[in-house]
């Protein structure tokens, strides 16, 4: 999806749009939930970038969560773009919280394998809740984004939909 992210980026600052990307403006060793949190309160309107493959990421998804609270909270915009249709059907959660289960399951086998070495395991835990948190949360997400219109970014309407966002 960075490809594409990166166009939208450059249209957006040709046109004067101010635009926040982590790996442009986060410092080194901050922490990611803060930056999260604290781009989405400065910011005038989110545009959540989602397809398929980003939904099953814990921080797009939290970064999809946290901006839809941002605006009931703080009459934030958010405007969701997608890059695909398939999390909108049916048997994409049942796909997705298979790839989570398979990421907990060989998470856990690594903990299991650490301890019985005698090793700290506290660092996957949180790698193990985060990813819990995703399954829990997935379907919020998903029933936010097919709740409000999303702009259609796929490659046949990219132009089209970059016109909306404008």
């Amino acid at each position: 999806d960075k490809g594409i992210v990166d166009k939208i980026v450059k249209h957006l600052k040709d046109n004067g749009v101010d635009v926040v990307i982590d790996r442009e403006v986060m410092k080194a060793g901050q922490s990611i939930q803060n930056f999260i949190e604290q781009s989405i309160k400065k910011s005038h309107f989110v545009l959540s970038v989602v397809s398929s493959n980003s939904l099953t990421s814990g921080w797009v998804s939290k970064e999809s969560l946290a901006a839809s609270y941002a605006e009931w909270l703080d009459e934030k915009y958010f405007l969701p773009a997608r890059l695909d249709d398939e999390f909108f059907k049916p048997a994409f959660q049942v796909t997705a919280v298979r790839a989570i289960n398979e990421q907990l399951e060989a998470l856990r086998n690594t903990i299991k394998e650490l301890e019985e070495i005698g090793g700290d395991a506290r660092d996957l835990q949180s790698d193990v809740a985060q990813l819990i948190d995703l399954k829990n949360n997935l379907p919020k997400v998903i029933r936010k984004l097919k709740d409000v219109h999303t702009v259609d970014l796929k490659e046949d309407n990219f132009e089209d939909g970059l016109a909306q966002i404008m």
